[in-house]
């Protein structure tokens, strides 16, 4: 096997001097030229990076009034899907690509301080009337008050890939939801969550270790939680 596997600088030399001109002059800067070329070839994906990254960053800005309350350091996708009016978000909210957030007028989001969301996370407040004979379900806009209950996500929350959250949930302080589970009931605070339905895997934390950990992120205040 050659000496020069694993050594390209070597490797490259080598190849330069074997196809050398008549004169003997080297052709250096053929070598030189290529990863140049490479290069330009990559340069209008990473222009394509830096514009759509401009353009996201213009169109939170704008959007941001839309919600019910939108905090700061909020990152979102501007074109995923909210109810924006209804949607309430606290301070340090990260919200991954394909979110889905549903509440209709009169009902609500919450979300409290530090919270992130994977992607394609959907939370639906709401449900259909299912109880009207003779009629599509489709066609019914008439709504009983167990149809809409509002979701509340308190601070400190990671709601992962995937997750399904249903009306009338409030996942506590510090709880962490796992990928693909669907949560149709309250979460404990600092509970480890999984599945469908979603049910307690463990705690990420003891009492003590709490105290220290809300103390730290001052998390004894939160900005926005409060059903209403």
């Amino acid at each position: 096997m050659s000496r020069t596997v694993g050594r390209p600088a070597e490797a490259v030399m080598q190849v330069q001097e074997a196809v050398a001109d008549s004169n003997g002059t080297s052709v250096v800067h053929v070598g030189h030229a290529m990863p140049a070329a490479r290069n330009v070839w990559r340069l209008p994906g990473r222009l394509l990076v830096v514009v759509r990254g401009a353009v996201n960053v213009l169109l939170r800005a704008c959007m941001r009034p839309l919600f019910g309350a939108c905090g700061r350091n909020v990152r979102f996708n501007p074109f995923d899907d909210f109810s924006y009016r209804t949607v309430f978000l606290a301070d340090d909210v990260f919200i991954g690509k394909g979110a889905k957030f549903s509440a209709a007028a009169g009902n609500r989001i919450v979300v409290g301080r530090k919270v992130m969301f994977g992607p394609n996370v959907t939370i639906m407040a709401g449900d259909h009337n299912v109880s009207q004979i003779g009629r599509f379900m489709f066609d019914v806009c008439e709504k009983s008050p167990e149809n809409d209950q509002p979701v509340i996500i308190e601070g400190d929350a990671w709601i992962g890939a995937g997750a399904t959250i249903l009306k009338g949930v409030t996942i506590h302080r510090g709880a962490v939801v796992g990928a693909g589970a669907v949560v149709t009931r309250d979460v404990p605070p600092y509970a480890v969550v999984a599945g469908v339905p979603a049910r307690v895997l463990r705690y990420r934390f003891g009492e003590q270790e709490i105290q220290r950990h809300e103390s730290l992120l001052g998390l004894r205040s939160e900005a926005v939680g409060a059903r209403g």
